[in-house]
């Protein structure tokens, strides 16, 4: 009997129940009536609503250190015309330009700024036609910066003060800067720089008949909060404010009149947003982080008709004060950092779209030094194959990136991947037995732990283990296996399926619940756990 409908029973007469996976994490629900495929209890696995099988995530892994040994801070990403790529990165007052290369030998000092700032080159403040990208700082205490590749300078702009801003981004051959100085902190305003020219601002204009398509102008935003959001998404520019709403920009350059009629309008009232990086374009949402929640507004003909959903109701964050954000489209995943750190909630975007009833969450900790606690996390294009990654940084000097292929984390780290079903109620029964299966990919070895915690009248765990046995013809370090090149620790699930037996676990309870836990460096796919129950003998 498989297990398909909420709520699921163990059978007597030794008719078995199969544990299936692709589900993530339900913390919200109660035990007894979550989804099947989903479990109670969880970290580091990867969902894969497909295939559903039971697997760990990639690890991370670490790819360069600071020659200066301080903490990262910030990071900015040139993409020039012709596909050329830089990476820069902020090691508290120096900036260097990564290679790829591993160790500190691969940074290249090219800049010193001021140790308290936060510099962000976003992939979308890159200006094709200059070859040049944005470099904003989100502390304020740097001024705007380019960066072409060879010279890293302070933006020329033609205003009469220093120019400073917290965001900036390139849309529709215009750029625009949100929470910005010039002399004076105007955190509740949005620049325009002139079209087609980011050196040309205007800090006394706003858009209006006197002014020509493409001039520069300003934009106060209504509620007068500090912007901290600032995205190009559907083709629209979207802000958000601390603590307070969205707005979007319409209009803009009139094809009609030739003027510029460009204004905010409300978008998400109270939407109350925190944090400096919670705001991230995911598919057709803009997904945000509040006290407490993730939620996100879809792009309904284009807003025509405003929807917005929590998207963390599956997950325990009440007591979150705020998000950092960063959206792979490449992996289809959202990477949400709680303040503080400790651990990602990853979200995967293809189980959202597809409606499915279950949660698209799962969490991410290690038990390396690193702990999840970036000091800069940022999407950026590796500098040696071009794809696409999360980076983070720490307080030593260390850049790691997410979804790399080694077998474990950094400093020998395996990375523990467990899930935890929901209740399982068992028919009245004085002594009984459970024994099963579980069934896999053979590829590579390790050892399944599998928990059985019973509850009701009785509650006590009884765990054993499983030899998930490799396959008899699978590689090993030597040759051209290691890691690195095109052979890693990366299972490919074409293999060939096999079932390892457990023995008896004895019972004395009304209900139980399934942990499954893996450790070990190399990956596993495991498609089913079946567990069946008869009397005792």
């Amino acid at each position: 009997m498989t297990a398909t409908g909420l709520g699921m029973a163990l059978q007597s007469d030794k008719e078995p129940i199969v544990l299936k996976f692709g589900g993530g994490l339900n913390e919200q629900t109660e035990d007894t009536k979550i989804n099947p495929l989903e479990c109670v209890k969880g970290k580091n696995f990867e969902l894969d609503f497909q295939k559903r099988l039971f697997r760990r995530r990639r690890s991370f892994t670490l790819v360069a250190s600071a020659p200066n040994g301080l903490g990262l801070f910030g990071g900015a990403q040139l993409i020039k015309s012709d596909n050329t790529r830089s990476f820069l990165i902020q090691a508290g007052n120096s900036i260097y330009e990564w290679d790829g290369a591993s160790g500190s030998g691969g940074m290249t000092l090219i800049a010193n700024v001021s140790g308290a700032a936060r510099l962000r080159g976003q992939i979308e403040a890159n200006s094709v036609k200059d070859d040049k990208v944005l470099i904003a700082d989100l502390a304020l205490v740097e001024t705007v910066k380019t960066w072409d590749g060879t010279t890293f300078a302070a933006l020329s702009h033609g205003l009469g003060s220093d120019f400073k801003a917290r965001y900036a981004t390139i849309d529709n051959e215009r750029a625009y800067f949100a929470n910005v100085s010039a002399g004076t902190a105007t955190p509740h305003l949005l620049v325009a720089g002139k079209r087609d020219d980011f050196t040309t601002l205007s800090t006394t204009d706003r858009p209006s008949s006197s002014l020509g398509a493409g001039d520069a102008w300003f934009l106060p935003i209504q509620d007068l909060k500090p912007i901290n959001g600032l995205v190009a998404a559907f083709g629209e520019v979207i802000l958000s404010t601390r603590g307070g709403s969205f707005y979007r920009l319409t209009g803009g350059d009139n094809p009609t009149t030739d003027k510029v009629d460009a204004k905010l309008d409300l978008l998400i009232s109270n939407a109350q947003t925190s944090g400096d990086e919670g705001v991230a374009v995911v598919g057709n949402r803009i997904v945000y982080g509040a006290q407490g929640r993730v939620d996100a507004v879809t792009d309904t003909d284009r807003f025509g008709d405003i929807e917005v959903d929590d998207l963390s109701r599956w997950l325990e964050v009440a007591n979150v004060p705020d998000w950092t954000l960063t959206y792979s489209p490449r992996w289809k995943k959202l990477y949400a950092v709680p303040s503080g750190g400790g651990k990602v909630h990853v979200m995967n975007k293809s189980i959202l779209e597809a409606g499915l009833p279950f949660s698209p969450w799962s969490i991410w900790d290690t038990d390396d030094t690193f702990n999840f606690e970036p000091t800069f996390q940022m999407l950026m294009l590796n500098p040696v194959d071009g794809l696409e990654y999360c980076y983070m940084g720490d307080g030593l000097g260390n850049l790691y990136q997410l979804e790399a292929n080694s077998g474990q984390d950094p400093n020998s780290n395996s990375v523990v991947a467990e899930r935890t079903s929901g209740v399982l109620e068992i028919p009245p029964a004085e002594i009984y037995d459970i024994d099963g299966w579980v069934r896999y990919s053979k590829t590579f070895g390790g050892t399944l732990t599998l928990t059985f915690e019973f509850g009701g009248e009785n509650v006590f765990d009884e765990s054993i283990t499983v030899t998930l046995k490799s396959a008899d013809n699978a590689p090993v370090f030597g040759g051209s296996f290691y890691f690195g090149g095109d052979n890693y620790f990366n299972l490919s699930f074409d293999g060939r399926l096999t079932r390892s037996r457990f023995g008896r676990v004895p019972g004395r309870s009304s209900q139980v619940q399934i942990k499954a836990s893996y450790t070990g460096t190399a990956d596993f796919a495991i498609e089913e756990i079946g567990v069946q129950i008869g009397a005792a003998t």
